[in-house]
């Protein structure tokens, strides 16, 4: 096996880990994370929908 490879129980403790800093996440966190991937240009702006609230913190 490779240095790099990992087993499917390493891939599950990743995942799990994830999904653990998520959830623990503040709702304004997840709200900025698109904004601080269009401003590095790892994504673009396709359409914009009306509505929704912002995050003010």
């Amino acid at each position: 096996m490779s240095r790099n490879s990992r087993s499917f129980y390493d891939l599950i403790g990743a995942f799990e880990t994830g999904v653990m800093l998520f959830s623990s996440a503040g709702s304004c966190n997840i709200e900025r994370a698109p904004d601080t991937l269009l401003a590095r240009e790892f994504i673009e702006i396709a359409d914009v929908e009306a509505g929704g609230g912002r995050c003010t913190a």
